[in-house]
């Protein structure tokens, strides 16, 4: 039987994997366009982006037997709940190998953080808020 795990993203090590998962699972993809590093690493960035002031986040990555397998974050928007009042966390970034058990995995480690942070629902995707990447292509 196959372990899956989800940690927290703690170092800028594991922040660089975080960012850098998509390039495995779109490498054969001739449609796909990659984000800028960079650019990513200034969204990603609590002290640089300003969307961190009323906002927080945590970054997650999965592991299927010692390999990453997937990534997602959880965050709660203070603006947006101001705003709408309805008690809502976000997920974004969520990128998954074709395995429904990690996908489980990392979606219930953000529906927790967002319990933890008081809120009732999760919605997404929000990469980290309507102000930036937003939805998915299926």
């Amino acid at each position: 039987m196959s372990s899956i795990e989800v940690k927290k993203v703690k170092s800028k090590s594991e922040l660089n994997q975080f960012i850098k998962f998509p390039w495995q699972i779109y490498k054969d993809d001739k449609h796909w366009v990659p984000p800028l590093i960079m650019e990513q690493k200034k969204l990603l960035n609590k002290d640089k982006n300003p969307f961190f002031k009323d906002a927080d986040a945590d970054y997650f990555i999965s592991y299927k037997d010692g390999k990453i397998a997937g990534r997602i974050a959880a965050i709660k928007n203070d603006t947006h709940l101001k705003y709408h009042k309805d008690e809502s966390g976000h997920f974004g970034f969520f990128e998954c190998i074709n395995d429904q058990s990690v996908a489980d995995a990392l979606f219930k480690e953000a529906k927790s953080w967002v319990r933890e942070k008081g809120l009732k629902y999760i919605k997404g995707p929000s990469n980290p808020s309507s102000n930036d990447v937003y939805g998915m292509l299926v």
